[in-house]
């Protein structure tokens, strides 16, 4: 890819706010998580209050929602048949290429340390307890009906549907918030 590729895909800020102030008030933070602080989708949906140290501003992430779980065993023909491929589990598991103990340490911006704040205050966090692809703690995002963990699909709908209210026309995916915290972090350092 070459760098004139990157920078007609590389949301602006204008753009990520016009996200942000078009997504419902849940799922705000997912925007700030990954355009200010690096985190992958999976990542950003698994946040936990845990992982945060107010005190020093750093996130320890450790943890992502992927849609390769373990499915109970079916009891239905109906349930064998979604329990293969995309019908798979969503799960919590530990960072891929890590050991279960290991994850990364991330400086929170102060100004996304506020919105994580503000939407703890808001809007709580869904307890998540150990079980069937699942790894406890207190979650900032869970679905619609906080009655489970977030699901991909879910962001996407949420993501395209924003996207069309701000009047976004062209091509950008919740990935590239990732590549414009990079983007950000790079320039800061050429000054």
């Amino acid at each position: 890819m070459c760098l004139s590729d990157l920078e007609d895909r590389l949301p602006t800020l204008a753009e990520i706010e016009a996200i942000d102030r078009n997504l419902p008030g849940p799922y705000r933070l997912l925007v700030w998580l990954m355009a200010g602080c690096g985190l992958r989708i999976g990542e950003a949906c698994a946040v936990t209050f845990q992982q945060f140290d107010f005190e020093s501003s750093m996130l320890y992430v450790d943890r992502r929602v992927t849609q390769d779980g373990e499915n109970e065993e079916p009891k239905s023909a109906v349930q064998r048949a979604i329990t293969k491929g995309r019908g798979r589990a969503h799960c919590i598991r530990h960072l891929k290429w890590r050991d279960l103990d290991e994850g990364r340490a991330v400086p929170v911006p102060p100004t996304i340390m506020t919105k994580v704040e503000e939407h703890i205050r808001l809007h709580g966090t869904f307890r998540v307890e150990k079980g069937l692809n699942r790894l406890e703690g207190d979650y900032l995002f869970s679905n619609i009906g906080r009655t489970n963990i977030l699901m991909y699909s879910l962001v996407d709908r949420l993501w395209r549907s924003a996207k069309k209210a701000a009047g976004i026309t062209r091509r950008i995916t919740p990935h590239w918030l990732r590549h414009f915290f990079a983007s950000a972090g790079l320039s800061k350092e050429c000054l």
